[in-house]
C-alpha cells in the first residue's frame, strides 16, 4: 500500500474488507503518506449487535487495536456496517435462480454452498449476507445506502464489549463526526447492480 501510495499522482480510496491491521500499520509507519489516502470504505462493525460476539462485528473483532487506530486517524471513513449488510442479501430463491443466468452465476453458487448454509441454518437469515460486495457498491453507488455521520469509536478495554464499535447515533458525546456509517440498503437495486456485474463478466471471460 505504501509504495502504491506514494507512486500515485492523485488520492486513493483503500477498501478494507477484513481486519484493520494492514491500514492501521500503514498509518503508523507511513504518517507521510495520510494525504495521499482519500477515504476509507471499510466493511465492518456494527451499531447494536455483532457476529463474532453479541457487540462485535468479526472483521473489527480480529484486530480491535488496529481499527480504534483507524478511528483515531482523522481519516475520512466510511463504515459499512452489519445494520446494512445484513439487509444486503440475496434471498435463498434468488440465488436458486440465479445460478442458473450463466456459466460465472453458477460457479459462484457453487462456492456459496458452506457459506449459504451457515446463514440459512445458523444465522435464520433470510438469505445469503453480501457483506463485502456491499462496500464496494456504496462506494460505486452511494444512493443505494442510507447512512448518517456518527462519531465511533472501538472498545479495546471491555471485559464482554472488547472489539465492539461505539457508535454514538445519538450524539450523546457531542463529538465531532469521525464517521458515515451504513444504516439500510436499499436491497433490490443492490441485487440487481451484482447479477448484472456478474453477467457482464461472464460475457467477458467467454468472449476471450
Amino acid at each position: 500500500m505504501a509504495r502504491t501510495l506514494a507512486a500515485s499522482p492523485d488520492p486513493i480510496t483503500l477498501v478494507p474488507v477484513g481486519p484493520m491491521t494492514n491500514v492501521a500499520t500503514l498509518i503508523l509507519t507511513h504518517p507521510e503518506l495520510m494525504p495521499k489516502i482519500k477515504q476509507v470504505m471499510l466493511m465492518g462493525g456494527s451499531t447494536l449487535k455483532g457476529n463474532a460476539s453479541f457487540v462485535a462485528e468479526a472483521n473489527i473483532m480480529q484486530d480491535p487495536e488496529a481499527a480504534h487506530i483507524l478511528f483515531k486517524s482523522g481519516l475520512k471513513i466510511s463504515m459499512a456496517c452489519l445494520d446494512a449488510t445484513w439487509n444486503g442479501y440475496i434471498s435463498f430463491d434468488e440465488l436458486e435462480d440465479f445460478k442458473n443466468e450463466n456459466w460465472l452465476a453458477a460457479t459462484i453458487y457453487d462456492m456459496c454452498g458452506i457459506y449459504a448454509e451457515h446463514y440459512k441454518l445458523r444465522m435464520k437469515n433470510p438469505g445469503l449476507a453480501m457483506h463485502d460486495s456491499l462496500t464496494l457498491a456504496w462506494l460505486a453507488k452511494p444512493e443505494l445506502v442510507k447512512s448518517m455521520d456518527c462519531y465511533v469509536t472501538v472498545d479495546i478495554d471491555g471485559r464482554y464489549t472488547y472489539g465492539m464499535t461505539v457508535v454514538d447515533v445519538k450524539n450523546v458525546l457531542c463529538h465531532r463526526p469521525n464517521a458515515t456509517v451504513s444504516l439500510d440498503v436499499d436491497r433490490v437495486p443492490f441485487i440487481n447492480m451484482i447479477k448484472e456485474a456478474v453477467a457482464n463478466l461472464a460475457l467477458q471471460k467467454k468472449g476471450r
